[in-house]
C-alpha cells in the first residue's frame, strides 16, 4: 500500500467522538453532491462510524455520478446511491425524506 493510500485510509477512521455522535443521531443521513471531491470520503466515514457505533443507519449519496465507476464503488461500500441532477426540481422533489441532509453540491471553479 502506498503512503498516499495509507494516509487516505487513516482519514476514513472515525474518531471516538464521531462514533458517539452517530450513535446518538436520530435518523438516516443523505449527502447531496456525494460525487464531488469530499463526498465519497465523507460517506465512507459516515458508514464506518455507524458500523462501529453498532447502529443501523442508511447513508444515502445523491449525485449525477459523472465519474465512471464511483456509484458502483459507493454501493459496494454500503452506501445507498441515487442518481439525480440537483438542478432539476422534479428530481430534487423525488428524493426521499431523510432527517439529516448534508449539502456538498457546488460549482466547479477554474474551468472554462
Amino acid at each position: 500500500m502506498s503512503e498516499l493510500e495509507t494516509r487516505y485510509k487513516k482519514l476514513l477512521e472515525p474518531s471516538d467522538e464521531l462514533i458517539s455522535e452517530i450513535a446518538e443521531l436520530e435518523g438516516d443521513i443523505m449527502i447531496l453532491g456525494v460525487g464531488g471531491k469530499m463526498g465519497p470520503a465523507l460517506s465512507r466515514l459516515a458508514i464506518q462510524a455507524a458500523s462501529r457505533a453498532g447502529v443501523k443507519k442508511k447513508i444515502i449519496g445523491v449525485a449525477r455520478f459523472s465519474e465512471p465507476g464511483l456509484q458502483e464503488e459507493l454501493n459496494r461500500d454500503g452506501i445507498e446511491t441515487i442518481r439525480a441532477d440537483l438542478l432539476e426540481d422534479d428530481q430534487l422533489k423525488s428524493l426521499p425524506a431523510v432527517e439529516n441532509v448534508l449539502y456538498l453540491a457546488g460549482t466547479i471553479f477554474g474551468t472554462t
